[in-house]
Parts: structure tokens; sequence; C-alpha cells
């Protein structure tokens, strides 16, 4: 039997399996909200005493929820904590759900969103829709040529231009690309050649693993900056 002291906490173990359902579909809005309650009423219990164990996955929660406070109310057309949390996604899948090859194709949009953001953010340049003008010369008759969208119409950079522009505007995130495009061909490759991507081989997970590592080089990011679920034993 379920005392009414203790049902608020069953729902708020409810709003918190949701919400880290729904982070997991990066419906971050809905995410955040069911954390958000759910954070309330757990801290309500814990004054209360709680389950054993309460107060130490507490802190994680409330930090994952600030996470997506951060992420939801972000103006910005190319948010930057999304970068952080598509790089924790891929953890994920790689580590807890077995699933390399889903793992591969979120990394592979993962290194995009880093280069969107800088391309972004540094030079005014929307990947989805760049102008050709707005780029280093080398590269605007190949925009005009080969990165246009037939469904919109709109001019579209592929993953290796974009760092190709970034390379070739001094950004130090495509000089930092360069000397790894050796070591990455193989990895992309592996990727391109994917179930998920354009092929029928399975990705291994050492393949993910090693392109994953050189993100986290490329782009300066330490695994103890991205947002981790909590791990509830009450």
């Amino acid at each position: 039997r379920v005392s009414g002291g203790q049902k608020p906490t069953y729902r708020a173990f409810a709003d918190l399996a949701e919400g880290y359902e729904f982070w997991e579909r990066f419906h971050y809005r809905q995410a955040w909200d069911k954390l958000k309650t759910a954070t309330k009423a757990l801290e309500m219990a814990s004054l209360w005493g709680g389950p054993p164990g309460l107060k130490a996955v507490l802190p994680g929660i409330k930090a994952n929820a600030g996470f997506l406070e951060r992420l939801v109310l972000d103006p910005a057309a190319v948010k930057d904590s999304l970068c952080l949390d598509l790089l924790a996604h891929v953890s994920r899948r790689l580590h807890v759900g077995h699933d390399p090859e889903s793992a591969m194709i979120v990394l592979m949009r993962a290194l995009e969103s880093f280069a969107q953001r800088e391309l972004f953010k540094r030079h005014k340049i929307k990947t989805w829709d760049v102008q050709p003008e707005q780029l280093p010369k080398a590269l605007q008759e190949t925009c005009r040529v080969s990165w246009l969208d037939d469904v919109d119409g709109k001019y579209k950079m592929p993953l290796q231009g974009q760092f190709r522009a970034l390379a070739a505007l001094g950004d130090p995130l495509g000089q930092a690309f360069l000397p790894e495009w050796q070591t990455m061909k193989p990895l992309l490759d592996a990727a391109n050649h994917g179930v998920l991507g354009h092929g029928f081989e399975p990705v291994k997970a050492e393949r993910v693993q090693q392109l994953y590592d050189i993100v986290l080089k490329l782009t300066g990011v330490t695994e103890s900056s991205l947002p981790k679920f909590p791990t509830l034993a009450l």
C-alpha cells in the first residue's frame, strides 16, 4: 500500500523518467518541464527524509535541469549547448545502449554542429543557407556548382565543406581539422558505409570511439563538461 506522502514522490519519479525519455528524443522543452516539476517534488521529499539515496542524486538532476534551461532559452539560431548534448548522446548510445550504428550518426551530427556554431558565431555564415560570396574565393565556385539544394533552392554546405571553409578563413577549428583529416578519413568512410549511413556494413564500436576521441581533441571539449544522466539507486 502506498501512503499519501509517498504518492507525490512516486509521481516525481515518473516525471523524471518521462523527462529523460523526452531528452533522449531531443524534445528539450518537454524534458525541461518534466525535470523542473520532478526536482521540486524530490527536493520537498528530501526535506522529509525521502527514499534513501535521494539526496545523492538531486544535485545531478538539478544540474541537468539547468543545462536544459540554458539550451531551451538560448535564442541563438545555433545553440551553444546543443554541441555538448549531442556528444553526451553519442556516449550514451555507445556505452549504455551499445548501439554503435546510431551513435555514429549522432557523432557525425555533433561534429557538424561544432562547425556550424563556429561558422555562424565567428563568420555569420549559415551552413543551411550560405551565400557563395560569404566564402573564401577558392570555395565560391564549388558552392555554386555543388552545394545547391534542389528541394528548397538554397546553398547548403556539406560537413567537409564546412571545415574546408573554416580552414580557409583561418579559423582555429578549421586549422585544427587539417592535421587530423588523414586520420579521420577512414572513420568517416566507415560512417558513410554504415547501414544508417549510405551503405550496408554495420559500424564497429571501436570506429565510433576513435572518431569520438578525435572530435573531443578538435573541439577541446572534456567529457566532464558534458551533461550526464544520473544513476538512481534508491
